[in-house]
């Protein structure tokens, strides 16, 4: 295999005087040179691990090919504090969300769905009172009460939006001395478990959602944020 220490050996082995050592055999037990061969071989590790992280070293370089803490430094270098590897994010999934803010689309409704969507996995409610398309009109057959829209205003520049974000698995799980479980808890519905650290997950905080909202969306509007976790 190119690059590990038996391919060395044999690169090595093609440029030793042959005047000096006579023919030099294949590196096999039982071959008459074999010190000449171990003796190789110690060039040959080294090179081969030279080579090794040559190899890891262009992988780094872009970002379809970088993995571990070189996606996070990526990160930084593109937007700084904004884009955050959260725990548990492996990189492919962080990658995509590296990809997809690095030419997401702004300023405009479709792209902050996109962003939102990158973000947390789930598409957003947006509401403008001042579009039509949300809030219905009088006579309008798919509008009504208690059926669709909103009421809508004269308020320019301000829209609504809710997003939906994971919680923690353990949210689910009651402790102990509560109501919802407890030692020998009988009652129908009691719902606990013994936490561990792998079931610990971290959920969007409301001012991360809002830093992506306000990158996004248009300047001199107004957002106004429900954070829903699910």
């Amino acid at each position: 295999m190119i690059g590990d220490k038996n391919n060395f050996i044999e690169r090595l082995k093609q440029v030793l005087p042959t005047n000096w050592y006579g023919e030099i055999p294949e590196t096999k037990e039982g071959k008459n040179n074999d010190v000449l061969v171990s003796l190789l071989s110690g060039f040959a590790t080294l090179d081969s691990f030279i080579y090794s992280i040559m190899e890891y070293v262009k992988e780094q370089m872009r970002i379809q090919t970088a993995t571990d803490d070189n996606l996070d430094l990526i990160a930084c270098d593109y937007f700084g504090d904004f884009l955050i590897r959260f725990p548990g994010t492996n990189d492919t999934d962080f990658r995509r969300q590296i990809l997809a803010t690095l030419l997401e689309e702004m300023a405009t409704r479709e792209g902050m769905r996109k962003a939102i969507f990158n973000l947390t996995g789930y598409y957003p409610i947006i509401w403008e009172p001042f579009n039509p398309d949300d809030t219905g009109a009088y006579n309008v057959p798919n509008w009504g009460y208690n059926t669709g829209g909103g009421y809508g205003g004269h308020i320019p520049y301000n829209f609504w939006i809710t997003v939906y974000v994971d919680g923690s698995v353990m949210d689910s799980y009651g402790g102990l001395n509560t109501e919802t479980w407890g030692y020998n808890g009988i009652e129908l519905g009691d719902n606990g478990a013994y936490g561990n650290p792998s079931l610990l997950s971290t959920t969007l905080t409301y001012e991360q959602v809002l830093a992506v909202i306000n990158r996004v969306k248009v300047g001199g509007t107004v957002p106004h944020l429900t954070l829903v976790v699910l």
